[in-house]
């Protein structure tokens, strides 16, 4: 039952998120109309950084949330590490002449 309800409320919070940043996009491209029409370039701007920011909560919004630990993460950097590593060819040479480089300044 709790997990039940749990889910729906993240589904209603989600729900109104989206609605607010639709306003947001909506409210905001008036703004720009407006300051457009009328010649005053504040209001433009103030619409535009609206707009802007609405789509960018939006994108955080719709974005999956995960959990990812510490040791999660440096275990994936040494996989990447070790790929790098194994690579072969021209950009695998580029790469290790670049990282001597690093290393010996």
């Amino acid at each position: 039952f709790a997990s039940t309800v749990r889910s729906v409320r993240v589904r209603s919070h989600v729900r109104r998120r989206i609605i607010l940043c639709i306003l947001g996009v909506l409210i905001g491209l008036g703004c720009v109309l407006v300051g457009l029409v009328s010649n005053i370039i504040a209001i433009s701007v103030i619409g535009f950084v609206l707009v802007v920011s609405a789509c960018g909560f939006a994108v955080q919004t719709m974005r999956p949330r995960t959990n990812v630990s510490v040791a999660a993460v440096s275990e994936a950097g040494s996989k990447a590490q070790a790929k790098a590593q194994r690579q072969s060819g021209l950009r695998g040479r580029m790469e290790e002449r670049l990282r001597r480089r690093f290393d010996e300044n």
